[in-house]
């Protein structure tokens, strides 16, 4: 810690923690948390903003997000698909910015979500409306890419035979 500083006109002295301007110590975060991060943000942002149709609210969906996953990242490291983690993270995140919104109209826009199960509107979402191949969308969310395929058909079930083949999908009744 630095001496105390001098007041030039008291003769007094400030201690340098009262004098200082507090700031934020670094955080150096694991490298392979910062390679996911590179992989995935950009990503769970188009997703939040899709859902959450609020730039700023998007922004800070994804953070909180990361920052969950950062405090998990050990844990996460040790299980099968890292990735589920932090897409658990963003779809808890993202749903409670939507019901924080103020109006019933801005929680309407999130329609797949309201028709579909989550894990359904998430494939739908991914796949057709962000434009992810099968097995880009299971990496994104850390499953595999049968599990997408599965997910994806059920949603076209669940939206029936006049809003399933506007999204692009197809019913396997």
């Amino acid at each position: 810690m630095p001496p105390p500083a001098a007041d030039n006109n008291s003769g007094t002295t400030t201690p340098p923690s009262l004098s200082a301007t507090p700031h934020l110590p670094r955080v150096h975060l694991p490298l392979d948390f910062n390679a996911f991060c590179l992989l995935h943000a950009h990503h769970y942002l188009h997703y939040a903003r899709l859902r959450l149709k609020d730039p700023p609210a998007s922004e800070a969906a994804v953070e909180r997000a990361l920052g969950d996953l950062a405090v998990a990242w050990s844990v996460a490291l040790g299980s099968p698909h890292p990735a589920a983690f932090g897409w658990h993270s963003l779809s808890v995140r993202v749903s409670a910015a939507m019901r924080s919104q103020p109006s019933r109209a801005a929680r309407a826009r999130d329609g797949l979500h309201r028709l579909l199960l989550a894990p359904q509107a998430d494939a739908v979402l991914c796949h057709r409306l962000m434009r992810l191949s099968v097995e880009e969308t299971a990496t994104l969310q850390g499953v595999p890419a049968s599990t997408v395929n599965q997910r994806l058909a059920e949603a076209a079930d669940n939206l029936g035979t006049e809003l399933a083949p506007l999204l692009g999908l197809r019913s396997t009744c």
